[in-house]
C-alpha cells in the first residue's frame, strides 16, 4: 500500500485553532481558515477516492515547499495538516502514524504545497 497526496499549504496553527478562556476553563475551537482548509482537504480526499479509514500503523514522508522565504517552521504545518486528514477519514486516528519524516524544500510560488507519501509502517529490528 502506498498513496501520494498533493495538498495545498495549511494555514498557520495560529490561524487554524483558537481558544476561549472563561472562568478558568479553556475551550479550543477551529477558526474560519481552519474550517476552510478542512473543507478543501475533504474535497480533495473525496474526489480522489482516498477515504481509506486506515487502521494500521503508518509511515508518512512529508515534503513541504513554502511559497516565500518568510521564516516558517516545519512543525507549524504538521498538526493542521494531520488533523485535516484525520477529519477527512484518510486514517482512523493520527495516533496510527508510527514514523514521520518531514523535509522542507526551497520556497517556490509555483510549487508551494505539501506532498505526503503514506505507506504501511514496517518495524525495523533495532
Amino acid at each position: 500500500m502506498k498513496y501520494t497526496l498533493d495538498l495545498p499549504l495549511a494555514p498557520s496553527i495560529n490561524d487554524y485553532y483558537g481558544h476561549h478562556a472563561k472562568f478558568g476553563y479553556c475551550t479550543i475551537y477551529i477558526k474560519t481558515k481552519g474550517k476552510e482548509y478542512r473543507k478543501t482537504i475533504n474535497t480533495y480526499i473525496t474526489k480522489n477516492n482516498l477515504k481509506l479509514r486506515a487502521n494500521i500503523p503508518l509511515t508518512l514522508s512529508i515534503h513541504f515547499t513554502p511559497k516565500t522565504r518568510h521564516k516558517q517552521d516545519v512543525d507549524n504545518i504538521l498538526k493542521c495538516t494531520l488533523d485535516a486528514l484525520t477529519k477527512a477519514e484518510v486514517w482512523e486516528d493520527d495516533s496510527l502514524i508510527y514514523k514521520l519524516t518531514v523535509e522542507k524544500h526551497a520556497p517556490s510560488k509555483e510549487k508551494a504545497g505539501i506532498i505526503i507519501e503514506i505507506s504501511k509502517y514496517e518495524a525495523t529490528n533495532e
